[in-house]
């Protein structure tokens, strides 16, 4: 889970990482001899009255608290006003259950390959190369073939950075594909 804190200008000015919360699930499951695998789903309440209810409340409104706690300290350092914007596939379940008051509309493509960049720079590649996705899908959404072409060659370039080269050269080729027709 990364917060970014950007400019009004666009500018990157830094940022805080916290384990996600699909890797907190994950690790209970695997990191201790009897807790089981959750749904990460709201459960029936705060306090959990089995094992698995405890652990969805832990994940889910622990999950909650952080964001909360995050939001209010990136505004006492950068102002009251300051907007924010939730992403992530978890982020309607998290949004439900807190008092953070997000921007709900889709990102464009744009704004996803900037949140991408931003991603890129700080050498977060496996957090940028899913924005370079989404921004891939909006253009070709939009038919916007520079736009996807461009989304596909920051992806290829990020997936090269990774070692998944044949996955990089693909998403290369098909930016070419589209500059070309």
């Amino acid at each position: 889970t990364t917060f970014d804190a950007v400019s009004r200008e666009g500018e990157y000015l830094g940022g805080a990482i916290a384990p996600g919360i699909e890797v907190a699930a994950e690790s209970l499951f695997m990191r201790t001899a009897k807790l089981p695998r959750v749904e990460l789903t709201r459960p029936p309440g705060v306090i959990g009255r089995n094992t698995v209810n405890a652990i969805q409340s832990g994940l889910i409104f622990g999950y909650v608290g952080l964001v909360e706690g995050m939001v209010a300290r990136f505004k006492q350092e950068l102002g009251e006003d300051t907007q924010v914007i939730g992403t992530g596939g978890l982020l309607s379940l998290i949004a439900a259950e807190t008092r953070v008051s997000a921007s709900s509309r889709a990102l464009d493509g744009n704004e996803l390959l900037r949140i991408g960049d931003l991603h890129e720079v700080q050498n977060h590649l496996q957090e940028a190369a899913p924005y370079y996705q989404r921004a891939v899908m909006a253009y070709h959404k939009k038919k916007n073939r520079s736009g996807e072409a461009a989304a596909l060659a920051r992806l290829g370039g990020v997936l090269h950075r990774q070692g998944k080269d044949e996955e990089a050269l693909i998403a290369v080729r098909k930016a070419v594909a589209l500059l070309g027709r």
